[in-house]
């Protein structure tokens, strides 16, 4: 690895508000900067390797239309943290339904939301949203994933 790469990354590490600025500039080193032949022949086929894994990641859930109406419905309504648990089990994601439903609690106790457990909530629906963005709705043949369908 260079030293201009691990320059880059050491400084992304410790100065999180750059992170935008500088992860594209390390994502920018492809196949097409390597001389004609084998190394670059290998690097292309690591690339389309990658893709196929990537395909492979996207995952099929029995989850209906009517689930997903319910979930939109809970968001109109205001209800996001509960919309959140409930897309989390239908995602099959127990523990994190479970530690939103907790969430919700909290929020019914103290009629608010606290800013740390905002922040925390946050972090649990990137992951729930993650999932939702490669999983396909079980006997849809359009290719939409669960995330498509949220509102």
């Amino acid at each position: 690895m260079s030293t201009l790469r691990n320059s880059l990354i050491r400084l992304a590490h410790q100065k999180p508000e750059l992170r935008a600025h500088l992860l594209p500039l390390l994502r920018q080193g492809g196949c097409e900067k390597l001389p004609e032949g084998g190394m670059r022949d290998n690097c292309e086929k690591k690339v389309e390797e990658g893709k196929d894994k990537k395909a492979s990641l996207t995952r099929t859930a029995k989850i209906t239309q009517k689930d997903l109406e319910k979930v939109n419905k809970m968001t109109d309504d205001n209800q996001h943290t509960m919309a959140l648990a409930t897309l989390a089990g239908l995602l099959e994601m127990d523990k994190i339904q479970k530690v939103l439903v907790l969430v919700e609690k909290i929020w019914d106790i103290m009629n608010f939301m606290p800013p740390d457990l905002l922040q925390f909530r946050t972090a649990l629906s990137k992951q729930v949203y993650a999932v939702a963005k490669r999983t396909v709705v079980d006997g849809d043949d359009s290719g939409k994933t669960v995330y498509d369908y949220l509102a």
